[in-house]
């Protein structure tokens, strides 16, 4: 289910990037930013079920190189349940705290966003990351590229919480 929720929003990036990276670019990136909230099989198996979960979303019509916008908008219009905002959204808010200091501001989508074992683990991601060292050179521009990264992929669950709404 997490590979499900990885490439829901791998695949909303399609619908912005216009082929800056492929969708399993950016799946495998996703692995690296959770890969303290969730056990992930080994690479060359995640990088499996991530395209059986790529060709469930597409029909098996295409491959994570050839996600265009339009067949991305497409594919997501079609499934009935996008379940990355449920799953994904509170792991997301919670590096935003990290990142942003939202949880002050009352920004985040949730509450269970701000829990003591969400924060923790995203300061430990912030650590594995080098974000917390003062001292580093290019520690600034190197938070400053963690915030936007972790911004663009809010926005993408905010996208596909917006698609999530039940049709009639």
């Amino acid at each position: 289910m997490i590979e499900r929720a990885i490439v829901e929003v791998a695949v909303q990036g399609s619908c912005t990037t216009n082929g800056a990276a492929t969708a399993l670019d950016d799946a495998r990136r996703l692995r690296d930013l959770l890969k303290f909230e969730f056990f992930f099989a080994g690479r060359t198996e995640f990088v499996a079920a991530l395209q059986s979960e790529l060709d469930l979303i597409t029909d098996g019509n295409t491959d994570s190189a050839s996600i265009d916008e339009a067949t991305a908008e497409q594919c997501l219009d079609r499934v009935d349940l996008l379940v990355a905002p449920l799953m994904l959204r509170p792991f997301i808010d919670a590096y935003a705290v990290v990142a942003h200091q939202w949880a002050l501001q009352r920004r985040n989508a949730s509450a269970e966003s701000t829990s003591a074992e969400m924060f923790h683990t995203a300061l430990r991601l912030a650590r594995h990351l080098g974000l917390l060292d003062g001292e580093q050179p290019g520690l600034r521009q190197r938070r400053a590229e963690f915030r936007r990264e972790i911004r663009a992929i809010k926005d993408r669950i905010e996208q596909l919480s917006r698609r999530s709404i039940p049709r009639r």
